[in-house]
């Protein structure tokens, strides 16, 4: 028996060391992330993707209901983006995430990094990760970036945060044919 072993890889630093697409990208979150409708768990979530051949900005937040089969921040930005272009690429995500009486200021003054431990990075779920490498076509650089508690930004590439992939590919389906120029 051989062992295998995955390198996790994520970036973090400062909001103002950002590109200004990523900048966008983490206030368009925040905006959204303000219309969330968790009145069950009170936990906010905003997301925005940009699509990687129009270079339109998406967004979606977190929309739950009694029977808890909501509909998480990420999802809801992906359907907005094949809504409005059909299938598409996602050219990098931002989402962030916290309790509903929880200000998120992207901007926040950084006094200490607390990111050395690669959990401290913030990470959608397992569905939505999934979700994303759908319209990722088989590129696991694709970018999400999320928020630190302590205010640092993260910046890790898909292929870090879901490193065994389930996709189209694994059922002979290319999926990028489907995307629509």
């Amino acid at each position: 028996m051989r062992t295998l072993e995955i390198t996790l890889r994520a970036e973090v630093g400062l909001f103002r060391e950002l590109s200004r697409l990523e900048q966008d990208l983490l206030r368009a979150a925040a905006e959204a992330r303000l219309q969330a409708q968790a009145p069950y768990s009170g936990y906010w979530v905003g997301a925005a993707v940009v699509n990687a051949a129009h270079d339109t900005l998406h967004v979606g937040c977190n929309v739950e209901n009694v029977a808890y089969c909501g509909i998480h921040a990420e999802d809801n930005a992906i359907t907005n983006m094949v809504c409005q272009l059909g299938p598409s690429k996602i050219q990098m995500l931002a989402f962030l995430a916290a309790s509903a009486s929880v200000e998120i200021n992207l901007e926040t003054q950084v006094y200490e990094s607390v990111a050395n431990r690669f959990e401290q990075i913030g990470c959608p779920c397992g569905q939505c990760l999934q979700k994303i490498w759908e319209n990722c076509f088989n590129d696991p650089t694709v970018m999400i970036l999320s928020r630190l508690p302590n205010g640092e930004i993260s910046r890790a590439p898909i292929g870090s945060l879901l490193p065994v992939r389930f996709g189209p590919e694994t059922l002979g389906i290319d999926y990028a044919k489907l995307a629509r120029k």
